[in-house]
């Protein structure tokens, strides 16, 4: 049995690895257009700041690894082309024969053109690639960097922003949207104050308009409720979003979703017979309710990877809850949440707080929330919040969606507690708290007085 993988990213990798893992005798070959395969690209940043000091550990499987799992892989060999009706891949090299086909080809940066910008300019960044790293850091090395300009605030754009200001640099943050990443209320308020105290210069509500640089820097001009200003930079960091990559699937005739996404089921199957598909390039079913979902997170790639490796082997698996959690690092503390801005549109927005200004412990300092939920059902559909426990917030938050607990629920609950770790009262038992004071509030007449 041959089984094709496109996409040597995290979702191919752990489909590879899955599907050879339930089928040792199937035969495995995994096709990536470029050098780079099982890159860490979420830990880039940490690279960037010196954090991570080795190269080799942004890697996370080395080739002669699979190869002794017994998966082939082939680098830089780009599929050109799927006939699914004939079970064949194109390279410039082959024509290879599938039974089964797992195509992980991820997503792309958005376009820059409208920008103006020469992305072949040295003092132009991307942060997308190991290659894109190593080059950041060896600009910085030569000591000629002291102004960075980071245009996009979404966390590899926050993240950026923490790793320069680690190497002593000056930094400008550009974002179109009034709050970063996604964040609202008292969690973007938190994130906008830390990132101000640590020396960062936030411009918000700001749309960059153009890029004009040369081999020593440059300036971009930006447009907020004032008129064109101007800033220069020795550099400029762009990291504006990215869009799934699906020409191949689109090409050989499968289902695009209205996300731009290719369409798949809870068992990863595209339209296309015997053709799978997982990674940042494809629209996974959203729980039962609504449109499909975009989540372009790499636990969320590897997840529903290993899923599509193991049924495109013979196996019979479904993807499961899909919150769209996830966490960051943020300087001393930690950022978080679950859900979706689509899950957050007309859902109620309840705020909470745990912890101190000033902890006897320092692993206990304040923390900040917000819950959101339908009105009428009580449903819980999402959480933002920012602070220590952050990350082990949205775990157990995400599992108590998916069980499709209440608010109210958490004060039944037999959370821990130890002084130098956790308070009395967890977090999400304050939050239950705040919820039924707002509630009596409101039932009473005295809520926002």
């Amino acid at each position: 049995m041959n089984i094709g993988v496109v996409g040597a990213g995290a979702a191919g990798l752990a489909a590879a690895t899955r599907a050879k893992r339930v089928n040792p005798q199937a035969r495995v070959v995994v096709f990536e257009a470029g050098r780079e395969f099982s890159r860490a690209t979420c830990s880039l940043p940490y690279y960037l700041s010196g954090e991570i000091s080795d190269q080799e550990r942004l890697q996370g499987v080395t080739q002669q690894q699979l190869e002794a799992q017994g998966v082939e892989l082939r680098l830089e060999t780009p599929v050109l082309e799927i006939d699914s009706s004939q079970r064949v891949l194109t390279t410039a090299a082959e024509r290879f024969s599938y039974q089964k086909l797992v195509v992980a080809t991820g997503s792309r940066g958005r376009d820059p053109s409208l920008l103006g910008v020469d992305l072949r300019c040295p003092c132009v960044w991307r942060l997308r690639t190991i290659a894109d790293a190593v080059e950041i850091r060896r600009h910085i090395e030569t000591g000629r960097i002291r102004r960075v300009a980071v245009v996009g605030g979404g966390y590899v754009g926050v993240e950026a922003v923490e790793a320069f200001l680690a190497l002593g640099l000056q930094v400008a943050l550009f974002h179109r949207q009034s709050s970063l990443m996604r964040l609202q209320g008292r969690p973007a308020d938190a994130v906008n104050r830390t990132l101000l105290e640590r020396g960062a210069e936030l411009y918000l509500d700001s749309e960059v308009l153009q890029i004009e640089c040369d081999r020593h820097g440059g300036h971009l001009t930006y447009q907020n409720s004032q008129s064109p200003s101007h800033y220069h930079f020795d550099a400029v960091l762009l990291s504006i979003g990215m869009e799934p990559e699906t020409r191949l699937l689109q090409e050989a005739g499968a289902r695009v979703g209205p996300t731009g996404a290719v369409q798949v089921s809870a068992r990863g199957e595209t339209s296309l017979s015997n053709i799978y598909a997982c990674g940042d390039g494809v629209e996974l079913p959203a729980n039962g309710r609504g449109p499909g979902r975009w989540v372009p997170l790499a636990t969320t790639a590897a997840r529903v990877g290993r899923i599509c490796g193991e049924n495109a082997a013979g196996g019979s698996r479904r993807l499961g809850f899909l919150g769209g959690s996830l966490a960051l690092r943020f300087f001393n503390s930690e950022v978080g949440m679950v859900g979706t801005p689509d899950d957050w549109t007309d859902a109620e927005a309840l705020e909470f707080q745990w912890g101190s200004d000033h902890p006897v412990f320092p692993t206990r300092g304040r923390g900040v929330g917000l819950i959101f939920q339908e009105p009428r059902s009580q449903r819980l559909v999402g959480l933002q919040v920012v602070g220590p426990q952050a990350s082990s917030l949205v775990d157990l938050f995400s599992l108590a969606m998916d069980q499709e607990m209440t608010l109210s629920q958490f004060q039944e609950q037999d959370f821990c507690y130890n002084p130098p770790l956790k308070g009395m009262w967890h977090p999400l038992f304050l939050a239950s708290r705040a919820a039924e004071k707002r509630q009596a509030e409101v039932a009473t007449g005295r809520y926002g007085r």
